[in-house]
This record gives structure tokens, C-alpha cells and sequence, in this order.
């Protein structure tokens, strides 16, 4: 079963953008290949609690990282997932500068880096991710990841920046303003408005605003499968099939059509599910 975008409670929704609970039982399966999630670019920050069979994640130059409860930063390249038999991931998906505000560091730091999240925030994540093992139910487990959400952000958050507002913004699938507008709105010049988003979120706004229109692209490809190209491109806010092909390519990796041929072969096309 696979879940996605599940809001979290409205105490919550100015710092969690949403829930995504992946959960496959694979026991019964003996073809390993289908275990592997070509993972692409998306813009997020993420907190991961693993409570049974880890996952190994590998980057283009490091192989087999592996945490039960994870940190990621924004990513910007593809990465390959390797899940276990018994899969469950519930990934905590934070608004655009939460981990920045809550961690105090500069996100351009975590940007393509999936870490040890007690590092950060102790070993109590070790018990969370132990009782999420227990729970009778996703909605038990969401449950008690925001009782601890809730502890964490009264000890750890201070004032948002007001950047982190426009990121909102540029989240937006239709949007006519450039980015120096959203520049001229933050009353800062383009070079320092570059600077403080980038600070905030771990990447330039120009490629912020590209992740979130090649993401529109592909959620509106695996609901549309026989939709072409270039209808897809024009309607994620892209110029031509031109422009979306080369925007793939430079965060995926591969043209629009090679990455949905690996796309076919996701985990959870096992299951005739993917991801909406």
C-alpha cells in the first residue's frame, strides 16, 4: 500500500507540509529487482523514521547508506533506493526552511546528503521509530509522530524567515511572476535574495521552481500515461518538449521518456499502485 500527501493536523500544517507513509510487504516476492526505487529529485526536506527492513540508498559516488531514522536535505541528482522485505517508510515532509529554522545551519550544507538524524535531534528518534514497529495502524502512527513533532518544534523553532514564505509561493503550480519579482518582494537585491534562499532551502530559486514543475510533470504523466510529451511540458509550465527534456536530464539524469520506462518498473507497480 502506498500513501501519499497526508496533511498533518492544522497545529502542524505551517511547518509539515505532509505525510508520506510507503508500505510494501515484498516476504512472498523473490525477484530483488523490483525492490529498487529509482528515486528522483523533489522538492523537500525530510525527516524518516524506517521501523522494520532498512533501506540503502545510493548516490553516483557513495553506495549502501543506511539509517533507521534519516535526514535528507534537498536533492538535487537521482539516487536509487533498495528497499527490504518488510517495508515501511513514514517520511515527515517539511515546509520549505523548517529545517533550516530548526537546525540553525545553512541548507545548501544538506543538499544531496541523507544523514543520521539523531545526529541532530537525539536518540529519543530511536524510540519513536520503535514505537511506530507497534502501532495497530497508520493513523496510530501518525498519531505518534506528532505528539513528538510537537515536543520537538517548541524546543527547536524560532521566527520563519520571511523567504521562506515566497519558497511557499513558488510551490504554486501556476505563478506568471520571475524571479525578480519574488526578489523585489523580499526587498533584497537578486544576488542576495539568491543568497538567503538558498541558505534556507539548499538550493537557487530558478532550480527550486524548475523541480517543482518537472515533479507537476511527473505525477501528471503517471495519471495520464497515454497524454504525449509535449502536452504534459505545456501544461507543467514549460516552454516545449524541448525545454522539459533538457530540465530532465540536467536533475534526472535521463530524457522524459527513458525515466518513465524506469519508472514502470518502481516498487510499487508490484502492487499496481504509483505515486499520484
Amino acid at each position: 500500500m502506498l500513501l501519499n500527501n497526508i496533511l498533518p493536523g492544522k497545529h502542524l500544517q505551517a511547518y509539515v507540509r505532509f505525510y508520506r507513509i510507503i508500505d510494501f510487504d515484498f516476504s512472498n516476492d523473490l525477484h530483488e529487482a523490483a525492490w529498487i526505487k529509482a528515486y528522483r529529485p523533489r522538492i523537500e526536506h525530510c525527516l524518516q523514521f524506517t521501523p522494520f527492513d532498512n533501506e540503502a540508498v545510493d548516490y553516483p559516488q557513495k553506495k549502501n547508506i543506511s539509517f533507521k531514522v534519516a535526514l535528507f536535505g534537498q536533492q538535487t541528482l537521482l539516487t536509487h533506493r533498495k528497499v527490504g522485505k518488510r517495508f515501511l517508510n513514514f517520511q515527515v515532509v517539511f515546509q520549505p526552511g523548517v529545517l533550516n529554522t530548526m537546525l540553525r545551519l545553512p541548507m545548501d550544507e544538506f543538499s544531496n546528503v541523507y544523514c543520521e538524524a539523531e545526529l541532530f535531534f537525539g536518540k529519543c528518534l530511536h524510540d519513536v521509530n520503535e514505537q511506530l514497529a507497534c502501532c495497530d495502524g497508520h493513523g496510530e502512527m501518525i498519531v505518534k509522530v506528532e505528539g513528538f513533532l510537537q515536543r520537538l518544534l517548541s524546543r527547536k523553532m524560532t521566527a520563519l524567515h520571511p523567504i521562506n514564505k515566497i519558497a511557499r509561493s513558488l510551490m504554486l503550480p501556476e505563478l506568471s511572476q520571475n524571479m525578480e519579482w519574488f526578489a523585489e518582494q523580499s526587498n533584497l537585491c537578486y544576488r542576495q535574495f539568491d543568497r538567503a534562499f538558498m541558505s534556507n532551502t539548499g538550493i537557487a530559486p530558478k532550480d527550486f521552481r524548475t523541480l517543482v514543475k518537472l515533479d507537476h510533470a511527473y505525477l501528471l504523466k503517471n495519471r495520464n500515461p497515454k497524454e504525449n510529451w509535449l502536452s504534459i511540458a505545456l501544461k507543467s509550465g514549460f516552454y516545449d518538449y524541448q525545454h522539459l527534456s533538457k530540465s530532465y536530464k540536467k536533475f534526472i539524469g535521463y530524457s522524459p521518456a527513458e525515466f518513465n520506462l524506469i519508472e514502470q518498473q518502481a516498487p510499487e507497480r508490484h502492487f499496481g499502485d504509483f505515486e499520484q
